[in-house]
């Protein structure tokens, strides 16, 4: 491991030093190896099962993923099945300090759980208004929640503050493990509709409505 990343470090130094990029970027992309390697074993997981036997790499799974899952207040309570399944689509991430990680209005956008680092959210609440703060997470957290059930829109911007080690789920992969699971389905739904009616009802929401209304209509 240590002789492969010294190669990658040394192909992108020398690609550095070929593009003439500024020693600030360096700084950063050799801050980001560092990082990434310090979660190789994390990221090898995928290699590192195949090595385990049936038995033992479905324990593996279990213990490394439940909680994280079950976190999610939807999906409180999934059994071991549904765990193993959201673990075979799940895609971890590693983005760096100011890294954008989602943006609001995005399509097909995956379901992200926090592992480790700080995230902001930010959330424009009707167009035509600026950005707002809307929540900070901080080695814990999920977004998109709204994606486990309905292929819409995103309705917050993520961005990074240091280092986010976060898991990624595909939405359209998620809802169609959650189509096995039929009473956890009607969970979910029930517990993202009531996130939706709340976000429906703030301030900023009615008022947007309310100017909306009054609007003359052309």
């Amino acid at each position: 491991m240590g002789l492969e990343f010294q190669a990658e470090c040394d192909s992108v130094n020398d690609y550095m030093e070929i593009c003439n990029i500024p020693t600030g970027m360096r700084r950063m992309a050799r801050s980001y190896m560092a990082t990434r390697r310090n979660l190789s074993s994390k990221h090898n997981e995928e290699h590192i099962m195949t090595l385990l036997s049936p038995s033992l790499r479905h324990q593996f799974i279990i213990h490394n993923y439940s909680g994280m899952v079950r976190s999610v207040p939807p999906l409180a309570g999934a059994p071991n099945s549904f765990v193993v399944e959201m673990a075979s689509i799940a895609e971890m991430k590693l983005y760096a300090p100011s890294e954008a990680i989602t943006f609001q209005n995005t399509k097909s956008d995956p379901f992200y759980t926090l592992r480790h680092g700080e995230v902001i959210l930010c959330r424009n609440y009707c167009p035509g208004l600026p950005m707002q703060f809307y929540g900070r997470m901080r080695n814990y957290g999920f977004w998109n929640e709204r994606l486990l059930v309905y292929d819409s829109y995103t309705d917050c911007s993520v961005k990074a503050i240091d280092y986010v080690d976060a898991l990624a789920f595909d939405s359209a992969g998620v809802r169609a493990i959650l189509k096995r699971y039929p009473q956890g389905l009607l969970r979910v739904k029930q517990i993202v509709l009531r996130r939706l009616w709340k976000f429906a009802g703030s301030k900023e929401s009615v008022r947007h409505a309310i100017h909306a209304l009054r609007e003359p209509v052309a």
